[in-house]
C-alpha cells in the first residue's frame, strides 16, 4: 500500500521520525483542498501489474525527488504523515502525494 511505502522510504532516510495518523489525514485534506497534486504528480502507463506502493517508491527515487537532505536533517521525534491521490485513467494512471512534518 501507499502507507507502507511511505513508512519504508522514511525509515531509509531517517529512522528516528515517527508516523502520525493525524498528519496522514491532514496531508489528504491538503491535497484535496489545494489540488496541488495536479502540479506535482507522476504519470504512469496503464499497468495493473505495478502496485500503487511500488509507484510511490518510484516517486522518491531518482532526479524527480531531491529532498533527501531535508529528511535526514529532521530531528529525532519529528512526526510525519503522508497521503496520496491516485486516479486511474483509460491509458494512464496519475499519482500525487503530500507529506507533512511536525518537529517536536
Amino acid at each position: 500500500t501507499g502507507k507502507k511505502a511511505f513508512k519504508k522510504i522514511h525509515s531509509w532516510y531517517n529512522p528516528k521520525i515517527k508516523w502520525s495518523r493525524q498528519l496522514e489525514e491532514k496531508a489528504l485534506e491538503y491535497l484535496n483542498r489545494k489540488k496541488i497534486w495536479r502540479r506535482t504528480s507522476w504519470t504512469y502507463r496503464k499497468d495493473k501489474s505495478l502496485p500503487v506502493g511500488v509507484k510511490v517508491l518510484d516517486t522518491f527515487d531518482g532526479p524527480k525527488w531531491n529532498e533527501t537532505e531535508k529528511l535526514t536533517d529532521l530531528p529525532e521525534g519529528t512526526r510525519y504523515g503522508c497521503n496520496i491521490i491516485y486516479q486511474e485513467g483509460s491509458t494512464e494512471d496519475v499519482l500525487g502525494y503530500a507529506c507533512l512534518y511536525k518537529k517536536i
